[in-house]
């Protein structure tokens, strides 16, 4: 079994959590896992967002998003 802690939330937070996570058909644990990796990968976005990219990376990209659309 992992390792455990306890995270102090407020009752509004830990409910709105454990919305979440029974919507989701998840735990608790990894609905927190699935918001925190989100939270990175918009971080990540941002950061995307606000750089210059240069014709290789363009087209790097633009590979990788129509690989996306085509579902491969």
């Amino acid at each position: 079994m992992k390792e455990s802690t306890t995270v102090r939330v407020s009752p509004q937070t830990r409910d709105s959590l454990k919305e979440l996570a029974e919507a989701d058909g998840i735990t608790l644990d990894a609905e927190l896992s699935r918001l925190a990796r989100a939270e990175r990968q918009r971080r990540m976005g941002q950061g995307l967002a606000a750089s210059t990219l240069d014709p290789d990376d363009e087209r790097w990209i633009d590979t990788a998003v129509r690989t996306v659309d085509e579902g491969g």
